[in-house]
């Protein structure tokens, strides 16, 4: 069940951003009942902060890892993080792909993350470089994605994301392979569902 996030009350810099906050970045937001106290988090593309500045604020969580490769999204997160005084999030210049080497297997009791929709070849690719990282799958695909969560969760951790519909079965494939399974599925205005995986 979505509930309203009202995210006025956040700060949130991203004038720089073609790429800007999103109803599906909200919706996420929305998505998350679980008792999260002291448990450490992964956010993969993090975009200009709003995820995980909503977690720190409305979570007592342990540690918050937010993770973003674009330039000028990573300074807009960084910024964000200091206009929201939040303390426990830890900024991450880096590609998703590489950070297998910085955290150890099973460090995360909870991944989330808003990844890029469509595959190369579905669409025209934007001219724009944030737009064509931030929504078509240029620098890490669904099937890449699903392996680093396999290797990063927590044998009892939780990974919630969100994918058009018309990649149910791509989730639901790249789920088994990676022995996550769907816990729950909510689709919103047809076009967008949203998962809440953990691991077998």
């Amino acid at each position: 069940m979505f509930r309203k996030i009202d995210i006025k009350k956040f700060k949130i810099e991203e004038k720089n951003l073609e790429n800007k906050i999103n109803s599906d970045s909200i919706n996420l937001c929305s998505f998350i009942n679980e008792n999260l106290e002291n448990k450490t988090i992964l956010e993969l593309g993090a975009g200009s902060g709003l995820i995980s500045i909503f977690i720190e604020k409305n979570f007592d969580v342990k540690s918050i890892d937010a993770i973003e490769i674009e330039n000028e999204a990573y300074s807009a997160l960084k910024e964000n993080v200091f206009l929201n005084g939040c303390k426990k999030i830890r900024t991450h210049h880096q590609d998703i792909k590489n950070i297998i080497s910085i955290f150890e297997e099973g460090t995360f009791d909870i991944i989330i993350s808003n990844p890029p929709y469509y595959q190369i070849g579905n669409g025209k690719l934007p001219e724009n470089y944030q737009r064509k990282i931030g929504r078509h799958e240029v620098l890490i695909t669904m099937s890449q994605l699903f392996s680093i969560i396999k290797i990063l969760l927590s044998n009892e951790g939780l990974c919630l994301l969100c994918y058009p519909i018309s990649r149910d079965h791509e989730v639901e494939k790249n789920g088994e392979k990676n022995n996550l399974k769907i816990l729950k599925k909510e689709t919103l205005n047809s076009t967008i569902s949203f998962y809440k995986l953990a691991k077998n």
